[in-house]
């Protein structure tokens, strides 16, 4: 298995709601994704019966759970403080790309070479 995706909780939330777009994506890919345990815990947060989460806690499992380490974690950080100030410093009518902390995680995870650990609870 190689991974060259991480991906976001919105498309594992869009398949889990019967979006069929997000569930042909999973599967055209699931060989190559991984999730990050924000993403595994912002998931699961979101389902209402037992059985619906322990359903999707199997879904999430097949994929490896990547390792937030000390230095993704600070250049997560450093994303996100950097666009906090350029907002609050923008001309009005300027548009600052905000991103969400899993949105700055993903980006991080681009920007890093692949030297990331990998857990696979399944």
């Amino acid at each position: 298995m190689v991974i060259k995706r991480l991906l976001d909780s919105c498309i594992l939330i869009d398949h889990f709601d019967g979006i069929r777009r997000a569930t042909t994506y999973l599967k055209n890919h699931k060989d190559e994704c991984c999730i990050s345990v924000i993403t595994k815990a912002e998931v699961l947060i979101g389902f209402d019966s037992e059985i619906a989460f322990h359903q999707g806690s199997q879904v999430l499992n097949y994929f490896p759970l990547i390792e937030l380490d000390e230095t993704i974690t600070n250049l997560v950080i450093q994303i996100r403080r950097q666009q906090i100030k350029k907002k609050a410093t923008k001309e009005p009518n300027e548009k600052v790309r905000q991103w969400k902390l899993p949105d700055a995680i993903q980006l991080e995870f681009r920007l890093t070479p692949p030297v990331i650990k990998l857990y696979s609870l399944v």
